[in-house]
């Protein structure tokens, strides 16, 4: 007990070096309302009951070629879309120089997120908006030469209170860092922390042996983040004659499960009727 004691007392300090801390001080909290009384909405689509994010960090120009096509096969089988943090410049290369890396993640059509400047100690960690401004569009343009990049990890999460404003000007989707907590909250933009144990399975390791959890939705974080903003926005309205159900959207996303409490006739509004597929009491859209 002792030795929990001292490791959350550890992580804690961390966070606070870190200013992971802000999740607790300037969040909307995970709030995606799923019971209407009637029904009730998935939180994940189709027949996912929880998500299961797969990213690797540190992939750089010095990655093992071999090593990540393997491990990208590995999870294609698996049906997993993983999400690469990938540092822009590492040890004084840029990679794109590496053109057999980035044939292969164009292959897979991986998405690639943005791992940092430099990836130096603490690189983020003492910088202004301004100077985070130009270390970030600096990185991001060489990642975009061949890809488009939506979302930020700051090298060992060591980041400021700038980072998040400044990703958000840049008209990134979302920032994954670390967490004591596991859930999404928005600070900016979305907010996906990792979390060992979690939702979000971060490795550096192209080897390591994933445990898939079961009925588990294994997106890559813009898939996710384009839901979980779709959920975390989605109004409705619904109201009852006799047997028949209406429920009308504010918005139309193909998936979305809705579980009647009881055997309705349904109507699904979206401008004009919504076709959906129905199983007993389950309709997905």
């Amino acid at each position: 007990m002792k030795r929990y004691i001292f490791c959350y007392l550890v992580l804690i300090l961390f966070l606070f070096y870190t200013n992971g801390f802000y999740t607790y001080i300037y969040y909307e909290k995970e709030n995606v309302k799923e019971d209407f009384g009637e029904f009730r909405v998935g939180k994940y689509p189709y027949l996912y009951e929880s998500v299961f994010l797969v990213t690797v960090d540190d992939i750089s120009y010095y990655t093992d070629v071999e090593q990540l096509e393997d491990f990208l096969l590995s999870m294609n089988e698996r049906e997993v879309a993983p999400t690469l943090f990938v540092i822009p410049y590492h040890a004084g290369k840029n990679v794109t120089e590496n053109t057999e890396l980035i044939q292969i993640l164009a292959k897979y059509e991986v998405e690639v997120a943005q791992h940092g400047y430099r990836h130096t100690e603490k690189e983020f960690k003492s910088k202004s908006y301004d100077q985070q401004i130009e270390m970030i569009t600096e990185g991001r343009a060489v990642l975009e030469e061949n890809f488009t990049v939506y979302g930020f990890r700051a090298p060992g999460f060591y980041h400021n209170f700038e980072t998040s404003k400044a990703l958000r000007d840049l008209g990134f989707s979302y920032e994954s860092e670390m967490s004591v907590f596991d859930r999404f909250y928005t600070h900016y933009l979305l907010q996906i922390p990792h979390k060992r144990g979690g939702r979000v399975f971060m490795t550096h390791d192209l080897g390591t042996e994933i445990p898939l959890p079961e009925r588990s939705w294994t997106p890559t974080m813009k898939e996710f983040t384009d839901w979980w903003m779709f959920r975390s926005g989605l109004d409705l309205s619904s109201w009852t004659d006799g047997e028949d159900l209406y429920i009308v959207l504010s918005e139309y996303r193909e998936g979305l499960r809705i579980t009647l409490e009881e055997d309705y006739e349904v109507h699904i509004i979206c401008g004009e009727g919504v076709p959906y597929e129905r199983v007993g009491n389950t309709i997905i859209l």
